[in-house]
């Protein structure tokens, strides 16, 4: 008895990260100063979902392991080989009656894939609001598959760039809701190796000072890339796509609601090889400013588009409704 009693000393408390590892073997967990969460995976198939309250209090699920923890602005995910799930979720956040409301923690995610065929999905449909948030999305070698969701903002500031790495990658990008004061949206993804197909689609109204900038690159391999925008513009959209290497099929559309007077950019560069390129573009008559490209690269390349787009290194043009 007096051996038990001595085990315990008062004040004593077990370690946070035994107990995950004994709960969760197949992944660890560690809060590091400066409110970083370090969550590491192993070669097996890794299964990791995060919930984000969007103030710093934030739960990880993996298995039949659930941890909570507060005051996280920066999660660090490195997920090794193994074809892994991972799930981020930003959950409604309550506003008060009294605008503009608290102001979020600021997110810095980053994810760390690794090896194997891995799925990834960002959930941010809810809650955005205000609120700060970087993700960096980076794959090696398999065939991945990335999913992104984004909400409505009313002063909010989300980046989002994605490195696919090598294999038949994917990726689709959601965003749908206004944008509204000074709500900033900058999307990058880039496929890299491989036969990617990458597709943002865009249905957002825009305030006057609002921007939105979504950026897609095949790289090597054949790809299909598609980029689309639908609503009310008064502020900036700008899209670019690329096919960079090999024989691509590129496709974009933006069709501009009734009281859009903003600036927009629509670019398509076809890179090296033989591609199919298409850009529809409709509703731009009251745009303040507007350019809309086409620039087929080397290679014998069709173009398809509306009369308002200027054609570059296009042998086949035809004509878009």
């Amino acid at each position: 008895m007096s051996r038990n009693s001595s085990s315990k000393k008062p004040g004593y408390q077990p370690s946070v990260e035994m107990l995950e590892n004994r709960l969760a073997p197949a992944i660890s967990v560690t809060v590091l100063p400066n409110n970083v969460l370090i969550i590491r995976g192993d070669h097996a198939d890794d299964h990791v979902a995060i919930t984000d309250d969007g103030y710093g209090h934030v739960t990880v699920q993996s298995g039949d392991f659930i941890g909570d923890y507060s005051g996280i602005s920066k999660i660090r995910v490195r997920l090794r080989g193994g074809d892994d799930t991972f799930t981020y979720n930003r959950v409604e956040m309550f506003y008060p009656l009294i605008y503009p409301g608290p102001v979020a923690t600021p997110l810095n995610l980053k994810v760390d894939l690794g090896q194997g065929n891995d799925t990834a999905s960002f959930t941010l449909t809810e809650g955005m609001g205000n609120a700060k948030a970087k993700i960096l999305v980076k794959g090696a070698t398999g065939d991945d598959s990335v999913t992104l969701d984004v909400g409505e903002m009313y002063r909010g500031r989300f980046r989002f760039v994605a490195l696919l790495g090598d294999g038949d990658d994917s990726f689709q990008g959601n965003l749908t809701g206004a944008l509204e004061g000074r709500s900033r949206v900058a999307i990058a993804v880039v496929g890299m190796n491989g036969n990617d197909h990458l597709r943002m689609d865009c249905a957002a109204d825009l305030d006057a000072r609002a921007r939105l900038g979504v950026f897609l690159v095949g790289g090597s391999g054949s790809d299909e890339i598609f980029a689309q925008y639908a609503g009310v513009n008064r502020g900036t959209v700008g899209l670019w796509i690329s096919g960079d290497d090999g024989n691509d099929t590129l496709a974009a559309e933006c069709v501009f609601s009734e009281g859009s007077t903003g600036l927009a950019a629509l670019g398509s560069s076809g890179g090296t090889g033989d591609e199919h390129m298409t850009m529809i573009v409709h509703g731009d008559d009251a745009l303040s400013v507007k350019l809309f490209s086409l620039d087929g690269g080397e290679g014998f390349d069709t173009g398809v588009a509306t009369p308002n787009v200027e054609l570059f290194n296009i042998e086949d043009p035809q004509s878009a409704p």
